[in-house]
């Protein structure tokens, strides 16, 4: 739980002046055990591609936080859903973001996945 913590406040410092919404934390109620970053309309990229080159020119894995019930083929199927009968989930889908967060990483690759979000957002 320390680990965590200490890796949370380092993002949310680096990450406060960029164009994404931060996960609301309370520091003596919250876990992290994962760690999502909303991209913003004013981001330079889109969620997808923003995964794609965390992995593919910073080698680094990052994943899409949920994907909402209505796109599940279970549920899609069974009552007939559309992608935009629950416009809210959906714009939430395509903008959160689930950065790495493990108590094993290092400091050096904490301030590479800081130095790659950087880049990326900055343009």
């Amino acid at each position: 739980q320390k680990r965590r913590q200490e890796i949370a406040n380092k993002y949310l410092e680096a990450f406060k002046d960029l164009p994404v919404e931060l996960p609301y934390h309370d520091e003596d109620m919250h876990s992290w055990h994962l760690f999502i970053v909303r991209l913003r309309e004013d981001a330079p990229i889109k969620r997808d591609a923003f995964i794609e080159t965390m992995e593919s020119m910073y080698n680094i894995g990052c994943s899409v936080h949920f994907i909402p019930l209505h796109l599940h083929s279970y549920w899609r199927d069974l009552l007939q859903l559309k992608q935009d009968d629950f416009p809210k989930a959906y714009q939430n889908y395509l903008r959160a973001v689930s950065l790495p967060i493990y108590t094993k990483m290092t400091d050096h690759d904490v301030i590479d996945v800081i130095q790659a979000v950087r880049e990326i957002l900055k343009g």
